[in-house]
């Protein structure tokens, strides 16, 4: 009928909640839920929706206690903070459901905002060892080590059926479709299986020793035919036509293999092995491309990002584990740093590869940035994501932080104390640079640059440039020019008077765009008088440029592959000598 305030209101009712419980029906007040959510809009969200949100969160995360123990839903509404419409419904259960006493919770949140996120747990008959998302982010399958596998409904939270596989145990698990699952085991079985009629289709017993991994090809590579990969601990590599259910090719390597992934177009793989190498391999045939690493941790997760250039390590050494990150193709090792105490179990590149997720057997699950800095003390008492850009304001009295999800903050150097912050940026904030003690540039993740006034207490918005889509990697300024270095290879220059002034997109400076470098632009910087900037960038190249006259820029000087790996830096001294740093741990005077 479209009236969806009502329904609002009788989702947001706690009798209603507690008459589905009475009726052993909670499965169907969050399929509601779901409905509801799924039918308003970003632009309609308002209290109504929010309150909604609030009441399907908790169902959520109470409906697996909850089931089994109705009683308890005063006491777990009441356990809500005071904000919440949950608490206030609370005592009006009293009267349905009497006597009864609760416990008052002295030090709980007071506002929804202060209180915690809730995980979600599902009640296996065994440890868990493999999980695995559909297609559609809809349905989740968890297997277990004697072999059951669960299906959750991620729209209701709710557990959709269990399936009794033939393994002895499930060792991990890839969807082929919404409606498809394949199994691998520790015997070395390979499954797949009919969710949608709940019975298994396909047996084979794929190796002789324990199954370690499994992956599909991507869909661009041939929808009509996608491909399985599985690899053992007895070194084998194999290739599964999943129409036919077919083995198409194999390979025996001569060490256990632990890991297999598919790169982001489907021509090329890789597997990781106990010995601590990585190699690659082109699909067709199973020819080797590539190996790379050395003797020593073993190998326990590997993943390409997004553009297929770089490939993610995850080793597991004596005590911690590390996290290694490689130019596969140009075999160039970029970083590594530690990353868990234990197992590093899973790795993902996030948001097209900017971020990398990392979970691990110590229980952490951990977003890193590009930067893969490690943190040496704070300035404020918050818990912040990582910080990814820093730049101390002209006066010297204050420094803006630039962070990976919490905008920027301004903070006063003799105290340590916030003077200023900027939640409104939701993307990472890369670069930042002052150009007065009143105005900063920032520049950000999704390429866009924005001009902010320190005012009062808070940063105001001057102007957002919003034309370029590759992220902003470094920011420069001198007297009479702003400079700002892509990941798109370029480097643009405007007049840095203009931009302390308010400006419309209309409006906007006209820049003059500096084109020469065969990668991604990493750093920027001006020399002490503004007439020269050098840049340096992923192509391991540094360049010096006359700006004197910025609509006609010149290159004068230009070091080719002036370090074995990224310049990661440039600066200049007083005296107008060029130092630059690299990711190859060598810093060079110029």
């Amino acid at each position: 009928s479209g009236n969806r305030g009502l329904l609002a209101k009788f989702l947001t009712n706690l009798h209603v909640v507690a008459a589905h419980l009475e009726l052993g029906l909670v499965s169907r007040l969050l399929e509601a839920h779901a409905l509801y959510a799924s039918s308003v809009s970003d632009d309609e969200q308002s209290l109504p929706e929010a309150e909604t949100a609030m009441f399907h969160t908790f169902l959520r995360q109470q409906a697996p206690v909850l089931s089994q123990y109705p009683l308890l839903l005063p006491q777990q509404a009441a356990n809500q903070p005071l904000d919440s419409p949950l608490c206030h419904q609370a005592p009006q259960l009293f009267q349905r459901w009497r006597p009864q006493h609760t416990l008052r919770w002295l030090n709980k949140p007071h506002t929804v905002e202060g209180q915690q996120n809730s995980s979600l747990s599902l009640a296996v008959s065994s440890s868990p060892t493999a999980v695995a998302l559909s297609p559609s982010g809809q349905r989740a399958a968890v297997g277990t080590g004697n072999g059951m596998v669960y299906l959750l409904d991620l729209r209701t939270w709710q557990e959709e059926k269990s399936l009794v596989s033939g393994c002895d145990g499930v060792s991990s698990c890839s969807f082929l479709s919404d409606g498809a699952l394949f199994l691998t085991a520790f015997d070395g079985l390979l499954e797949l299986w009919d969710l949608q009629q709940g019975c298994r289709v396909l047996q084979t017993s794929a190796h002789q020793y324990q199954i370690t991994g499994c992956c599909l090809s991507p869909d661009r590579r041939s929808p009509a035919r996608r491909l399985l990969a599985t690899v053992c601990l007895g070194g084998c590599l194999k290739l599964w036509d999943t129409v036919r259910g077919q083995l198409a090719f194999q390979h025996t390597c001569p060490r256990p293999l632990n890991c297999v992934a598919f790169h982001p177009e489907g021509q090329v793989m890789a597997v990781g092995s106990w010995a601590g190498s990585f190699s690659f391999f082109h699909v067709d045939g199973l020819k080797a491309a590539k190996e790379l690493g050395a003797p020593g941790a073993s190998v326990r997760t590997l993943v390409f990002n997004a553009p297929g250039r770089v490939v993610a390590v995850g080793r597991l050494g004596r005590l911690d584990s590390t996290v290694e990150l490689w130019s596969w193709h140009e075999g160039a090792r970029l970083a590594v740093f530690p990353a868990h105490h234990g197992i590093v179990a899973a790795a993902l590149f996030l948001r097209a590869g900017r971020q990398l997720l990392t979970a691990g057997e110590d229980g952490k699950v951990q977003v890193w940035s590009g930067s893969l800095g490690q943190p040496r003390g704070c300035l404020g008492s918050l818990s912040l994501s990582p910080a990814l850009s820093v730049a101390l304001s002209p006066d010297g009295d204050r420094v803006a932080v630039g962070y990976r999800a919490d905008g920027i903050r301004i903070y006063k150097i003799a105290s340590g104390s916030q003077g200023a912050q900027c939640q409104a940026v939701d993307v990472a904030v890369s670069a930042l640079v002052w150009l007065s003690p009143e105005v900063l540039v920032s520049g950000a993740e999704d390429g866009s640059l924005q001009g902010w006034t320190l005012k009062g207490g808070s940063l105001q918005s001057l102007w957002l440039l919003s034309r370029y889509q590759k992220p902003v990697l470094g920011l420069a300024t001198s007297k009479e020019l702003l400079a700002s270095a892509s990941e798109d290879f370029t480097v643009r220059l405007w007049p840095r008077q203009l931009l302390t002034l308010a400006q419309t997109a209309e409006d906007f400076p006209r820049d003059t765009e500096l084109r020469k470098h065969e990668g991604p632009v990493s750093c920027c910087s001006f020399s002490t008088d503004g007439g020269r900037l050098a840049t340096g960038g992923r192509d391991r190249n540094l360049f010096c440029w006359d700006v004197r006259m910025p609509r006609a820029p010149v290159l004068i000087c230009s070091f080719s592959a002036c370090h074995r790996d990224w310049v990661t830096g440039c600066a200049w001294t007083r005296d107008n000598l060029l130092v630059s740093c690299s990711s190859d741990g060598s810093v060079g005077l110029w």
